[in-house]
């Protein structure tokens, strides 16, 4: 079986918006953690199996942390605290990285290295923050790992076994 690493976003309502970075279309819902991770695990099955029947996706992996955390001075108390940050590869060939704030998606940046993408998110992130006190809004602090591992069966797999 494949292992991609799954992120989930927090959402509005209480649900989860899970997503894996390493398949960028492959995204699902659930109304509890567990539910989106087995959602996007189902939605990112049907993906590789649809990629192995066209030839394509063969023996796909993932070959980078789609999920890190970045440290962020926290503008209320002046400790720094932790947010995870889901970066996905592009087809853009000069930023081929891009990262997102996983409880702000819209903090957002590109670069030519995941590192870059990081020193990017920081201070945008940082700024955000800054941004929500002197609006007087609460913001949550990231309380959890968000990026979790995903078994999904592999399509390569599924076929070998058939021939045995």
């Amino acid at each position: 079986m494949a292992t991609f690493t799954a992120v989930l976003f927090p959402q509005l309502d209480g649900s989860y918006l899970a997503w894996i970075p390493a398949l960028p279309e492959c995204r699902a819902e659930g109304v509890t953690r567990a539910s989106a991770l087995a959602n996007v695990a189902i939605a990112a099955g049907g993906i590789l199996e649809a990629l192995f029947a066209n030839g394509r996706g063969s023996r796909l992996r993932e070959d980078w942390s789609p999920a890190r955390t970045v440290w962020v001075l926290d503008p209320r108390t002046g400790d720094t605290i932790p947010y995870v940050v889901a970066v996905e590869r592009t087809d853009d060939l000069d930023r081929p990285f891009r990262g997102m704030a996983v409880l702000f998606p819209e903090v957002v940046e590109s670069a030519a290295d995941i590192d870059a993408v990081l020193r990017l998110v920081r201070p945008r992130l940082y700024q955000h923050l800054v941004g929500l006190v002197a609006a007087k809004r609460r913001f949550p602090v990231q309380d959890d790992q968000s990026a979790y591992p995903v078994r999904v069966v592999d399509p390569d797999d599924l076929a070998s076994s058939a021939k045995v």
